[in-house]
Parts: structure tokens; sequence; C-alpha cells
């Protein structure tokens, strides 16, 4: 089972301050959830260049999430809301831990 973007425990719109709770899921696939961790939103920022060159070179802004281990998770990168409605949507479902650098490798293809 996919989350769906129209999933009403996913929040998508862009909140003008941060600094609430968060959950953040790579994806829910084949009824297990693969989660990035929990930690806080921090507003509206601009991506780095490393991590998202087109975002970054125009300028144009996009959730930041500081989760609890000290790494950043962007918003495009994950389904994202507040964290009891994450743990909430997962409750009865395998989790399995995912580490966001592991899956920006994968994505890019690296070994």
């Amino acid at each position: 089972m996919k989350m769906k973007r129209t999933d009403p425990t996913v929040e998508h719109a862009t909140h003008p301050v941060g600094g609430y709770r968060v959950g953040a899921l790579l994806s829910i696939t084949d009824g297990v959830a693969y989660l990035l961790g929990y930690g806080v939103y921090e507003g509206e920022h601009i991506p780095p260049a490393d991590i998202h060159p087109i975002l970054h070179k125009a300028g144009m802004n996009n959730p930041r999430i500081k989760l609890d281990s000290g790494k950043v998770v962007w918003g495009f990168e994950c389904w994202w809301g507040n964290e009891q409605s994450i743990k909430d949507r997962i409750k009865s479902l395998p989790v399995e831990m995912v580490d966001i650098d592991e899956a920006r490798a994968k994505a890019r293809g690296d070994k």
C-alpha cells in the first residue's frame, strides 16, 4: 500500500512558522512503513545545491525538517506531517528506519 498525496494524515501545505514536532516517512510500500524519523519542522528554506540544485538555483523554499538524529530532511524528499498523525498512520504497520544519507545515495545510484 502506497501513501497517497490525498492522505489526510500528511500535511503538505506551506506553514508560516516552524518549531513543531513532525514525522518524516520515506514511503509505505507493501505494508511496510519506511520511516526517516521524527524531529522539528524548521520552516521554509532554500535547499543546498548538493541536495537539490534546481531548487537551490531557483531560490525556491521547501520545508526543512531537523530530525532528532541531527540530520536534515527536506519536504520534497518525504511524506511528512505532525508527529502524532504519522505515529497514528503507521501504528499497525511494521516500521523500518531509513537513514536519509543512505536513501539519497540510493536515489543517486551510488554503490
